[in-house]
């Protein structure tokens, strides 16, 4: 797949993933934490755009260099997952 593109199909997604952790398995130092508040704050910026291969890659790749969303203290009384329906 030629850089700047995104995939349009599954493989090509398990790929796309393989490719940027191997390119920022050196250059990421935020926490765990910190790469899933800016994953949360992408997501949150292409809600309203179809979801799509593509998109979900696009999305992880931001995650490493978007600001971490803010955390909000209302997150940490959430100790148990919601039921599943």
């Amino acid at each position: 797949m030629p850089e700047g593109t995104y995939p349009a199909t599954l493989d090509e997604l398990s790929g796309f993933v393989t490719r940027l952790l191997d390119t920022n398995r050196g250059k990421y130092h935020g926490s765990m934490e910190a790469y899933l508040r800016a994953l949360f704050s992408s997501v949150t910026h292409h809600r309203p755009e179809p979801p799509s291969y593509a998109l979900l890659a696009r999305i992880l790749e931001e995650a490493f260099i978007l600001e971490p969303a803010p955390r909000k203290d209302e997150w940490s009384a959430h100790s148990t997952p919601p039921e599943n329906p």
